[in-house]
């Protein structure tokens, strides 16, 4: 860390994980709290980063180390929401009051994301196949009733099909056929309540 900081850099990302780790195993946070007390002895800005997926874990997080602030990767994966707590997060910070807002999405607003979001990949894609775009779909299928039958229906139909088995259950009995309207996103028929 002392060779870097000689280079004074403006901010320092850590990752509390070993690059053998890779995604595996916790991301050491003891680790990252060693490095930024070295840090924050000088005017760089220092970052944690690992393992968090939800703003009360951020606070905690900064708490715990001192760190300056926190980068969320996977945990905002299918759940762009998280960001929708960040002020309560700084609030938290300076003025411990509240718990954290409910970050309840309904699944029809994951849904729309979610096609939102293979549009935009299909208008950016330069030639990556859609296959590419099956685990970010998959991403935004957690947390309710029949998301891991959703997320099965997206992983293993074929390419122009993927959209259409991703619709979300009905009234909990699972996607009954004709249930959802159809639409169209680019050249693929999609199902979407």
């Amino acid at each position: 860390m002392s060779t870097l900081l000689e280079e004074q850099p403006e901010v320092i990302a850590i990752h509390g994980r070993t690059l053998a780790q890779m995604y595996r195993g916790r991301a050491d946070w003891d680790a990252i709290r060693r490095a930024a007390k070295l840090v924050r002895e000088t005017p760089t800005l220092v970052l944690g980063n690992g393992d968090v997926v939800t703003m009360p874990q951020v606070v905690q997080r900064v708490r715990e180390t001192q760190v300056h602030g926190v980068l969320i990767g996977r945990g905002a994966l299918g759940n762009p929401w998280i960001f929708r707590a960040k002020a309560w997060a700084r609030q938290q910070l300076s003025t411990p009051t509240a718990e954290a807002p409910s970050l309840d999405v309904a699944v029809r607003e994951r849904c729309q994301v979610a096609l939102e979001h293979a549009r935009y990949f299909e208008g950016l894609h330069d030639g990556v196949p859609f296959q590419a775009m099956r685990k970010h779909l998959g991403w935004y299928c957690r947390g309710f009733p029949g998301a891991a039958d959703m997320r099965h229906n997206c992983s293993r139909r074929p390419p122009p099909e993927t959209l259409h088995g991703c619709s979300p259950p009905s009234r909990g009995r699972g996607v009954q056929p004709g249930e959802h309207a159809m639409r169209r996103a680019g050249h693929r028929d999609v199902c979407w309540p």
